[in-house]
């Protein structure tokens, strides 16, 4: 039953985990930690954003049923997104708030990797990378 309401809120508590709240408040909150610091979490956060960037320059598919992205600012902040991906990847960068970050930009439709919003998604993406980097 636990993992049917995590998987039911996965990015309610990343966003949770994303401001910072600890873990230890709940159940959902202990098990989501505990999923996103997997390496196949991470591998898969790191594979989803070198995706995005390498679809960002190659001509849009029209019949696609995706959500559309933000190709000029995907294209504007590819450093910054490929090299939160290098931090996923690395297992010294483990602080459970960056790869909460990373999840909320790539499967949060109202991000910024798909609107505009009050944040840059070069900021988001480095933000993220900070929070990965810094100590738990």
């Amino acid at each position: 039953m636990l993992k049917l309401r995590v998987w039911a809120s996965l990015l309610e508590l990343d966003y949770q985990l994303a401001s910072g709240c600890p873990a230890w408040l709940s159940s959902e909150l202990e098990l989501r930690t505990l999923q996103l610091a997997t390496a196949r979490c991470r591998w898969a956060l790191a594979r989803d954003l070198e995706r995005v960037v390498s679809q960002a320059s190659e001509p849009e598919d029209p019949c696609s049923v995706a959500v559309p992205v933000r190709r000029s600012a995907i294209l504007a902040a590819t450093d910054a997104l490929l090299e939160l991906a290098a931090a996923l990847t690395d297992p010294g960068c483990n602080n459970v708030r960056g790869i909460a970050l990373a999840s909320c930009l790539l499967r949060d439709p109202l991000s910024a990797l798909y609107i505009v919003t009050d944040e840059s998604l070069d900021d988001a993406a480095s933000a993220a990378t900070a929070a990965l980097r810094s100590a738990t």
